[in-house]
This record gives structure tokens, C-alpha cells and sequence, in this order.
């Protein structure tokens, strides 16, 4: 997802309509219950993390959840970005944090926290 794709589609996911363009990247494409968390790859640097959260926070009826974000330094010491073993441990990392999240009861809350996987 585009940051611009991202700016005009996630208020719109997160407040429980669908997203504008049809064909887009993101989420599951089951919009009938609101997503639980916005998980974000390491090709979203800080500010763009921003605009995509403020994009969301100035938009009318947005659910706050939490909102997950690669971890640079994990991803720097790990495997190659977009090899096949890089993607195996991201995805261990991103379920590990999902799972710390969800055992701390911070799926269900209303905070939009930021956390590293």
C-alpha cells in the first residue's frame, strides 16, 4: 500500500466502511467486523507512519486500535529483506507481538499504542 492509498483508505476501513478503491492492498477484504490491529512493514519510515495516523485520527468515527510497526534494528539484523527467510521471521515476529498484545488484553482496548515487531 501506497502512503497516499493508505491516507485515503484506512479512515474509511476504520470507521467501518469500505475502502474507496476496490482493488486496493490492504487488510483481509472482510469488512463486515472492524480490523483489530494496522500492521505495517518496514518500508514505512516514521514519517510516513505519521501521515497514515493522522490521517486516521482527524477522520470522524475511526476505531482506535493498536498499530504495528517493523522494527528497524530487528530488521537490520536479520535476513536479507524480501528473501524467503526474511519473510518467515518477520512473520514470527509480527505473531509473537500480536500474540504478546492479545495476552495483555490490548486487542480490546481503545488505545491506538505503537508497537515494534
Amino acid at each position: 500500500m501506497s502512503v497516499e492509498d493508505g491516507i485515503r483508505n484506512l479512515p474509511l476501513i476504520l470507521s467501518g466502511s469500505t475502502p474507496a478503491n476496490d482493488k486496493s492492498s490492504l487488510g483481509s477484504k472482510n469488512y463486515s467486523a472492524p480490523p483489530k490491529a494496522v500492521i505495517l512493514g518496514g518500508g514505512y519510515d516514521d514519517e510516513a507512519v505519521t501521515q497514515l495516523r493522522e490521517a486516521v485520527t482527524s477522520s470522524p468515527g475511526t476505531v482506535k486500535i493498536p498499530w504495528l510497526k517493523a522494527d528497524p534494528e530487528k530488521t537490520k539484523a536479520g535476513p536479507t529483506p524480501g528473501s524467503e527467510e526474511y519473510c518467515r521471521a518477520a512473520a514470527s515476529r509480527m505473531k509473537y507481538t500480536l500474540g504478546s498484545i492479545l495476552a495483555r488484553g490490548d486487542l480490546e482496548s481503545e488505545d491506538d499504542e505503537t508497537f515494534y515487531w
